[in-house]
């Protein structure tokens, strides 16, 4: 998913280079998903910008995994909803797979494009996948991080904070928006000043799933819903693990936790951006990658 504005970095996170040889963190993500055995990616853009990111997506990646292009939409899916003349804001990530609905009719991966997530975490995933459809079970996954190993020192996150049961099945998944650290720990404080307090090994969402095509139409449902009560709302966005969580709660689905030990950091503000490089180049050293993914 690249068709985010990145309103907090102050631009387009998704092309940033952050590796030796002018790496982008998708680059990564691509390069990982290749060697987990995946066989077609599917990139989500704006509209403004799909034509000149698709060549460079093709130079770098066409002669290695097929690969397609959608581009993210206001319009689209908004079932009998007036789209608002003044909105420009794209309608957010459970929206944003609705868009590769067209395009994509096997067990699929779901990832942000500005999120550096591991090759443990994309392996997981994989076989996940490839056990799901070989025993036609349709069922879905998501890989889980300890919150406290996904915080920005610059400012505030959004996370979406899992429950799961004894058996490692996810039971709700909440959107909780304005974590940080503080002197106290790490909290949350609500727009009526309510103040909450995190533990720091709660497993939290960083939209890296694993779903099936059956997906569509109980999200397409949750979105229209969504149209109802936020439609009118410029800002508002559909977010992937909230609705994913309703989908739990009111249909016979289960989502499978994927406890992964692989460092997520990304580029929610722009000063991550050196840390994010750092962290790269500790990772180079360990022979985790090349200097070169493509060379």
């Amino acid at each position: 998913m690249a068709a985010g504005l990145g309103s907090r970095y102050g631009g387009s996170k998704q092309d940033e280079p952050v590796g030796p040889s002018g790496e982008r963190i998708l680059d990564y993500s691509v390069y990982d998903a290749i060697r987990s055995g995946f066989g077609k990616i599917v990139f989500i853009l704006q509209r403004s910008s799909a034509d000149v990111v698709e060549k460079a997506l093709e130079t770098r990646f066409g002669n290695r995994v097929e690969l397609k292009i959608v581009c993210q939409e206001l319009e689209n899916h908004l079932s009998k909803h007036i789209l608002p003349v003044a909105r420009n804001k794209p309608w957010g990530t459970g929206h944003a797979v609705l868009e590769v609905s067209e395009v994509v009719n096997e067990p699929f991966a779901v990832m942000n494009a500005d999120d550096f997530y591991g090759y443990d975490a994309i392996g997981k995933l994989a076989r996940f996948l490839v056990d799901a459809k070989e025993n036609r079970t349709g069922s879905y996954s998501m890989v889980g991080y300890e919150l406290g190993k996904t915080l920005s020192l610059h400012g505030e996150v959004s996370r979406g904070v899992c429950q799961c049961d004894d058996s490692g099945m996810l039971v709700n998944i909440e959107e909780v928006t304005g974590i940080r650290k503080t002197d106290h720990g790490i909290q949350q404080v609500s727009a009526e000043g309510k103040e909450r307090t995190f533990a720091g090994d709660d497993l939290v969402s960083m939209n890296l799933w694993g779903l099936h095509p059956t997906i569509f139409q109980p999200l397409q449902k949750k979105f229209t819903k969504f149209l109802s009560e936020h439609g009118d709302d410029l800002t508002s966005e559909f977010y992937l693990p909230q609705a994913i969580g309703e989908i739990i709660g009111e249909r016979n689905t289960q989502v499978k936790v994927l406890r992964t030990e692989s460092s997520w950091f990304g580029m929610t503000y722009r000063e991550d951006k050196q840390s994010t490089i750092q962290n790269i180049e500790q990772l180079i050293e360990t022979g985790e990658y090349p200097e070169n993914l493509w060379c």
